[in-house]
């Protein structure tokens, strides 16, 4: 079952207390596969244009300064104006999102330096009653670990976002039954040319739902406060 309304309200409550012009619609959210994709979801857009993904081998978008400025201008985005990035991320010492870092060690400093970085798992964290409501339901965990996992699946559960176990990361748990999802192995199999479509299907759902699933949370609280 969701946390309740009030719960739900308080993570853009957080959000904006740091970023008081955060806009949810005009933000891009943004997500790593290691150095073999980079998934891309824009608001602004509809439909299946709101996603789009870059990728080492398989991709028309190539990982690489040229694919990410295509990417971008389909998006309509201007470089040097977007205001705000969204990522869940673990943080570096210095408080910045590991994503953030692993951004610039790909794309150097070419895209993005006048974004603000949002990173919702560090808002997840600071946000007391959602934290909480975690903790208690368990939904997601690490498999043979009794600990709270903070992660986006048990902040997509607090949401009534219903994550399919097949898109659930391979070493988590769902009432007792393990996630489906090898995502970086299935990539490198995709890369090497041994990916059934179907395969490559289930990886192409996986990475949209992790960008579209961080809007959506965002927005849902947002429309509560």
């Amino acid at each position: 079952m969701p946390a309740d309304k009030h719960i739900q309200k308080l993570i853009y409550k957080t959000i904006s207390d740091s970023h008081p012009e955060f806009s949810h619609t005009n933000a891009l959210y943004l997500d790593l596969e290691d150095e073999k994709m980079l998934n891309l979801f824009w608001p602004q857009k509809s439909g299946g244009e709101r996603f789009k993904y870059l990728s080492s081998r398989n991709s028309p978008l190539t990982m690489d300064n040229s694919g990410l400025d295509y990417a971008l201008k389909e998006f309509g985005i201007n470089n040097e104006n977007l205001r705000w990035v969204v990522v869940f991320s673990s943080q570096n010492e210095d408080g910045e999102p590991k994503e953030k870092t692993e951004f610039y060690e790909i794309f150097r400093n070419n895209f993005l330096k006048n974004s603000e970085w949002i990173n919702l798992h560090f808002y997840l964290r600071e946000t007391h009653g959602l934290k909480r409501y975690i903790r208690d339901t368990n939904y997601s965990r690490k498999i043979n670990r009794k600990r709270t996992d903070y992660n986006l699946e048990n902040l997509e559960e607090a949401f009534g976002i219903e994550r399919p176990i097949n898109l659930c990361s391979h070493n988590h748990e769902i009432n007792g039954q393990p996630g489906g999802m090898h995502i970086l192995t299935q990539i490198s199999k995709w890369q090497s040319g041994q990916a059934t479509n179907n395969e490559i299907g289930e990886i192409l759902k996986y990475c949209k739902f992790d960008v579209e699933s961080m809007f959506k949370v965002i927005k849902k609280s947002y429309k509560l406060n």
